[in-house]
């Protein structure tokens, strides 16, 4: 799979943008959004998918849509969210639709979301393996995507950290500390991808840059920034 992950690399870029700030804006905004990143270099957009937020693979769509060249990444579609054809099948007509420009980035999610949304929150490792059972299992009637999908995982753990290495092209970890993505790094090996989600403050004022890091509700919420560090090459 060397090969497959070196694309996927050059697809992520160094740096692309994380952020849930498409979720309180229109859809027209959102495509003016999502063109500006792509003119301001951005080599990939992220979207979660959290309670309240647009559906992922519609949202994922609408970006790619808005957009020629940007690599759009879900950062997470959630499998308490759907079952597992429905999720294989959402990310191979996506697949259809734009090729290697989507990344499916999956995941169980938080315990708080998972329990929201009706789902079960023991044994998330053994739940991911299963539902990648039940995936790769389902049946696809349409012709099959030339480029295939891209797949992820959301992972902290080392057991979910190497079960992102088995059965995707690498990890998408969430609001983790330098010393958490050197030690991911270790847990993968130097082929599977490594996306690393860090939040940055773009204000050259130091206090209102902290403000904002406080998520100070007066103000704007911050956009995040995602970068894709390699084996010893640690970006934050």
């Amino acid at each position: 799979m060397g090969k497959e992950h070196d694309a996927l690399r050059a697809a992520l870029g160094q740096i692309g943008a994380w952020t849930f700030a498409f979720d309180s804006r229109s859809v027209a905004d959102v495509r003016i959004d999502a063109r500006a990143f792509e003119i301001l270099g951005y080599s990939a957009l992220w979207v979660p998918e959290g309670s309240g937020s647009r559906e992922v693979f519609g949202h994922l769509a609408l970006l790619a849509q808005a957009t020629a060249t940007i690599t759009v990444c879900s950062g997470i579609a959630n499998i308490t969210a759907r079952a597992p054809d429905v999720m294989d099948h959402g990310a191979r007509t996506l697949a259809d639709a734009f090729g290697v420009r989507v990344v499916l980035g999956v995941g169980v999610g938080h315990e708080y979301s998972t329990q929201a949304r009706g789902g079960p929150w023991r044994g998330p490792l053994t739940r991911m393996r299963d539902y990648l059972d039940a995936m790769d299992a389902a049946p696809w009637s349409a012709p099959p995507s030339k480029e295939g999908t891209r797949r992820m995982l959301a992972a902290l753990g080392d057991g979910m950290l190497g079960l992102a290495a088995e059965r995707s092209l690498g990890a998408h970890t969430h609001f983790v500390p330098v010393s958490h993505t050197a030690h991911a790094r270790e847990v993968l090996g130097p082929e599977p991808v490594l996306a690393v989600e860090v939040t940055a403050v773009l204000e050259p004022d130091a206090r209102r840059a902290r403000d904002r890091a406080r998520l100070d509700e007066r103000l704007p919420r911050p956009v995040e920034l995602h970068a894709q560090p390699r084996a010893a090459r640690i970006r934050t």
